[in-house]
Formats: C-alpha cells, sequence, structure tokens
C-alpha cells in the first residue's frame, strides 16, 4: 500500500532550488571569460553558459561560495559585461585542471536578455546550417 506524505518545507525548498538552476538553456562553448575576486584577476575557459550561470575551467582551484565579478565578453557587437558571480561547486578532474560553476547574483534584466539573446541567437544560426548542409529536421 502507498501513503502519500506532505514534503516538508525543506524538501519543497530543495526541489524549488533544484528547478530554478535549471530555469535557462545551456549553451556549450569555449568563451575566454575574465573573474575577479579579491582583487586579483583569473582567466577561465566557460564550457557551457546560461542567463543563470556557467561551467568553467581553470588551471587554479576557487572555493565554494567565493563571491567574483566575472566579465563576459560575447563578441558579436555585445560590449564586455560585468556580472556578479558565486562559485557554487568545484572539482578537479585531473591534475592542474579545475572545473566548476558559478550562478549569477543579481543580474539586471538587460544583461539577463542580451544573455538569453545570445544563446537563442546561436541556436538559431546553428539550426541554419545544419539545414543548409541538409542535416535538419528528418521526416
Amino acid at each position: 500500500m502507498f501513503f502519500w506524505r506532505k514534503k516538508t518545507p525543506e524538501e519543497t525548498q530543495a526541489e524549488e532550488e533544484f528547478l530554478e538552476r535549471r530555469q535557462f538553456y545551456r549553451l556549450p562553448t569555449q568563451i575566454q571569460v575574465t573573474c575577479i575576486t579579491a582583487g586579483q584577476e583569473f582567466q577561465l575557459l566557460c564550457r557551457d553558459l546560461s542567463a543563470g550561470g556557467l561551467r568553467y575551467l581553470a588551471r587554479g582551484a576557487f572555493s565554494n561560495q567565493t563571491l567574483l565579478t566575472v566579465v563576459l565578453n560575447l563578441g558579436k557587437g555585445i560590449p564586455p559585461m560585468r556580472v556578479q558571480g558565486r562559485v557554487v561547486w568545484t572539482k578537479q578532474p585531473q591534475p592542474g585542471v579545475f572545473e566548476g560553476g558559478i550562478e549569477f547574483l543579481g543580474v539586471n534584466d538587460k544583461d539577463r536578455d542580451i544573455i538569453v539573446k545570445f544563446v537563442n541567437d546561436y541556436l538559431l544560426d546553428l539550426r541554419r546550417r545544419e539545414r543548409e548542409l541538409g542535416l535538419g529536421e528528418r521526416e
């Protein structure tokens, strides 16, 4: 017999936070990003980007919860933008290489819209190129 129980507030919050993290499409990419924390600049390789944050590779590690400024230079005539972020996870996939996730904090609507448009334009361009090569939708 199966009994349904009401979720605790903690379970509800954890579920909402999980869904929030996946609110935006993640675009696989290879964009060099500058991060600034404690007055020092670091160069990262952005492996995927969304309006909610990014996944990176770096030669050095950040601690979880590190607050930093992320400078995104998306190109295509888009001026560089500075957004605040927080490191939310890190791991070391191989010696000397660190991978992590940065959550954007308090991104204004204008900058969020620019990132969403960048991702969408990239995907539309990719689909157009696939159709030109006959790789588009199949019957």
